[in-house]
């Protein structure tokens, strides 16, 4: 274990050398390997140029304006009619983003969000709680 290493690389590194969690760690490897497999894909199907994205990052632009929203939520809302999709970031150790959530999961579903990506979260089993 690298001296530099944070609570979770200590904890993962404890798991992996438990015999008893080794089937839960083969799996969580499979699926980080899948996870990439399909990020490489998608990455070698992606075909925008540096003006679409400009034009892309233009009417976010004007879709947040013409909404005149004076909140986060606000700005939700007028995002995901016209986009695939929206990220919502946060500071790794900072608690902002799980209150944010917390508060905020019902207003995310009415304005048509419906997937969440967090990148603390390494497993499924969390799922149930954020289609509630």
């Amino acid at each position: 274990m690298p001296w530099e290493a944070d609570r979770s690389d200590i904890l993962e590194g404890i798991g992996r050398a438990d015999p008893y969690t080794r089937g839960y760690w083969d799996a969580q490897d499979a699926r980080d390997r899948q996870l990439g497999r399909d990020a490489r894909a998608v990455r070698d199907r992606y075909t925008e140029t540096p003006r679409e994205r400009q034009q892309r990052h233009l009417a976010v632009d004007r879709a947040l304006a013409l909404a005149d929203s004076t909140s986060a939520v606000g700005d939700l809302r007028a995002l995901p009619a016209d986009n695939e999709g929206v990220a919502i970031g946060g500071g790794h150790s900072g608690t902002a983003i799980w209150d944010f959530l917390a508060t905020h999961m019902a207003d995310l579903r009415a304005a048509g969000v419906r997937t969440v990506y967090l990148q603390s979260i390494r497993e499924d089993s969390y799922q149930t709680h954020i289609d509630a």
